[in-house]
């Protein structure tokens, strides 16, 4: 049993764990991802898991890390409808798109209530994302 509960959230709903994914500190999620406890797919009162956190935020090896995880949901999304896939989309994180591009199971094709990630790019004029190849090598083992 965890001395800690770690499931244990903020007024946000945010854990300990979200809060790392968020802010990139991967030794810190490879840890906590080893409690037998925790909740990997735990959702803050916005919806937004860590995985979302970290794909939206940019950090590449901390999603790369979490897509390793055995029972992470990579499609879930948040209230506003974004996956974490939409969510670095909408952030223009390029790379982190590259990875969960990698994933089988991603649904590139997602819209939340408003967008999809051609409507993301247009209304952020980001050419990289109009442009971008749905399955590509980001030299990661997505």
């Amino acid at each position: 049993s965890d001395l800690f509960d770690v499931n244990n959230a903020v007024s946000d709903g945010r854990t300990a764990f979200d809060l790392a994914a968020y802010q990139g500190h991967l030794e810190t999620v490879q840890y906590l991802s080893t409690l037998p406890s925790i909740n990997i797919n735990h959702a803050a009162n916005d919806g937004n898991t860590a995985l979302i956190l970290a794909a939206s935020s940019g950090h590449l090896e901390t999603t790369n890390f979490l897509l390793t995880l055995e029972s992470i949901n990579i499609n879930d999304a948040n209230k506003r409808g974004d996956t974490a896939f939409l969510a670095a989309a909408r952030s223009g994180k390029i790379e982190v798109l590259k990875c969960l591009a990698e994933v089988p199971s991603i649904d590139i094709n997602h819209a939340d209530n408003d967008d999809t990630l051609l409507i993301v790019a247009a209304k952020n004029c980001n050419i990289e994302i109009v442009n971008f190849p749905h399955r590509v090598d980001c030299g990661l083992p997505c």
